[in-house]
């Protein structure tokens, strides 16, 4: 498989490092960037291009979802997995409706997160299994 080059996007940089930390560790992952919100997002996206953004849903002023559907407008070639602590039923499906291919909650096992990029990578949909009893995803 080709390396997987991946943006986090969270409000708190210890969420990210932790999973900057983990991932870097991964042979078929390669973290290219970082934002904390909307704004360094966009700055970021205009000089380098991942293959997946892994997205906190609550971020200030605009949310994971916003951000989203701008991506999917403007750069549909961008996979974003949503990353929340937010398990309800219309956030999941305002995520996917706005783009989004994933949706995993911040309790994910470290296994199930890297399926869930993997997954995500080859352009198919991906909702935690803790989740998938909550609602029915059309793949």
């Amino acid at each position: 498989m080709a390396q997987i080059k991946i943006v986090l996007v969270d409000d708190y940089k210890f969420i990210r490092d932790a999973l900057k930390i983990f991932l870097m560790n991964l042979p078929d992952i390669k973290i290219i960037g970082e934002a904390a919100n909307a704004n360094e997002l966009f700055i970021l996206l205009k000089t380098i291009k991942p293959d997946i953004i892994l997205m906190d849903i609550s971020l200030p002023k605009m949310s994971g979802i916003e951000i989203t559907k701008k991506i999917s407008l403007e750069q549909p070639e961008i996979k974003v997995i949503m990353s929340t602590a937010n398990e309800k039923n219309e956030m999941i499906l305002d995520s996917f409706k706005a783009g989004a291919l994933g949706y995993l909650p911040k309790d994910v096992e470290q296994e199930e997160l890297i399926l869930a990029i993997e997954t995500v990578f080859k352009g198919k949909e991906y909702i935690a299994k803790s989740l998938s009893n909550l609602i029915y995803i059309k793949t």
